[in-house]
């Protein structure tokens, strides 16, 4: 679904709060790059790279959408892998 007014609004102010907090960090605790880059997408734009990176993820056989990406959630939840790591996942999977 499309982001409405109110969520684009929301996601700027957390975006802008970030790059408060990352212009006083320590450049060796930053984090990486490309997810900086990331984190300064509009929602809408970061929903479609989720969704692209879902299906990539799914073609390689690494997640299934039959049951809602549970496994997915659980392997996140118990700490077996964070966000940034999907993302680095799907950038090295042949498309």
């Amino acid at each position: 679904t499309p982001a409405t007014a109110t969520q684009e609004s929301e996601h700027a102010q957390i975006v802008e709060r970030r790059a408060v907090q990352d212009a006083q960090t320590p450049e060796g605790l930053k984090t990486n790059q490309m997810v900086l880059e990331d984190g300064q997408l509009p929602l809408e734009q970061k929903k479609r790279k989720i969704l692209r990176n879902l299906r990539t993820l799914e073609q390689a056989g690494r997640i299934a959408a039959a049951n809602k990406y549970q496994d997915l959630i659980n392997d996140i939840s118990k700490g077996h892998i964070v966000v940034s790591e999907i993302t680095l996942t799907t950038q090295a999977l042949p498309v």
